[in-house]
């Protein structure tokens, strides 16, 4: 499937492209692409609070102490620029630079590095991505609303709240909805909206090592992880609300190990300045020998959210809840929990301030002091656009 997913959808971006191509005098008014620069800096600085039996206990005096007080940056550099053809094809290429010295990514200090980088074909077969992205499932995503800087999907509240390392040892232990963001080389394909509302999207990744060799498959050596995903998107107005929905599917295939698949989906209501929605997923194991033991990926989450924007503020509270199953001689999951209640700002000229005050609760299998942790904090940051 994979595979003829990956042919028809070159052949076919590759067709539309060369239409026309024989109308050289006609090609040649196409304007040569010119980059600009874009992006975003985010500084945040919070004070946060751990639980004092994860920091120390009677009988473990070494264990690491934190300190309150922490400051982090997020931000990327883009460059863009795009072209059309006189055939109708849209030419657009996309870079995104890291430029944080140290980020969630582990980047060395010191360092930068290329994000996103990729090409996009478009025309009235809709879009072709072909390049280092994100999968169709994240491109359509459909998530629950987040307010405050500190997103409801992703670790960013690690940086504040430690995970003790017991705690979803084989996985990123994030709220698990953000299947379909990994940036490795892939082909990606994105409908155009259909049927009042409906799209569609489908991608393929050769392999997920981050070279340029011909993916290993097979022999006992071979460990290539192909990953292909599919999803489904609906937007349409309904009475004075526009409803929002999506439904997700993905396998990754590799050795035993690594050979997972996830589903997902999300839902969000607007209505004036209200929104409202939740998004789910639920990842597993192929081989059903690996579930429940502590190599397992699987893990259910789920986000639920809402946000009201009004007078140039933005206000959200979210609730976020991850769980995974482990060795199957220990009774109960690793869990976590996370809420949040947010505020941002806009103070024009691209700047926004944002402020949010979060609680995040690890627990794990056992009640080991060291293996839990749970805590608050109260984090603002000044957001820049270009």
């Amino acid at each position: 499937m994979k595979k003829a997913l990956f042919s028809t959808t070159a052949l076919a971006a590759a067709g539309a492209l060369a239409f026309g191509a024989n109308d050289a005098l006609a090609q040649s008014k196409a304007k040569p692409i010119t980059l600009s620069v874009g992006g975003y800096m985010t500084a945040y600085a919070g004070y946060a609070e751990q639980s004092s039996s994860y920091e120390s206990s009677a009988s473990a005096t070494s264990r690491v102490g934190y300190d309150q007080f922490n400051m982090i940056n997020d931000s990327e550099v883009y460059f863009r620029g795009s072209t059309k053809l006189d055939n109708g094809v849209g030419v657009s290429v996309t870079v995104q630079l890291e430029t944080d010295r140290v980020n969630n990514q582990n980047v060395s200090t010191g360092a930068a590095h290329i994000d996103e980088s990729y090409m996009t074909l478009t025309g009235g077969f809709g879009s072709v991505l072909l390049g280092s992205t994100k999968a169709s499932t994240g491109k359509m995503n459909v998530a629950a609303p987040s307010v405050g800087g500190i997103s409801l999907s992703t670790p960013d509240h690690d940086s504040w709240i430690i995970k003790p390392s017991a705690v979803g040892s084989s996985a990123n232990f994030s709220s698990g909805t953000t299947a379909g963001s990994s940036d490795a080389m892939k082909i990606v394909y994105l409908s155009p909206t259909i049927a009042g509302g409906l799209s569609v999207g489908a991608s393929y990744t050769p392999s997920a090592d981050e070279t340029d060799n011909m993916p290993e498959v097979g022999g006992t050596s071979g460990d290539a992880n192909q990953m292909f995903d599919a999803v489904v998107k609906y937007s349409a107005k309904m009475g004075g609300a526009t409803v929002t929905a999506n439904v997700g599917y993905g396998e990754t295939q590799g050795v035993a190990t690594a050979s997972t698949s996830f589903t997902r989906g999300g839902l969000t209501i607007a209505s004036g300045g209200v929104t409202a929605g939740f998004d789910v997923a639920e990842v597993g194991n192929k081989d059903t020998a690996i579930e429940g033991t502590s190599t397992s990926d699987e893990q259910t989450s789920y986000n639920i959210g809402v946000k009201y924007a009004a007078g140039g503020y933005t206000m959200g509270v979210g609730y976020a809840h991850s769980e995974m199953p482990f060795a199957s001689g220990t009774t109960g999951d690793d869990e976590m929990d996370k809420y949040t209640l947010g505020i941002e700002r806009g103070m024009g000229a691209g700047v926004t301030l944002t402020g949010q005050l979060l609680y995040v609760d690890y627990s794990d299998e056992t009640t080991s002091d060291a293996n839990n942790n749970s805590g608050w904090a109260l984090v603002g940051g000044v957001k820049v656009a270009f």
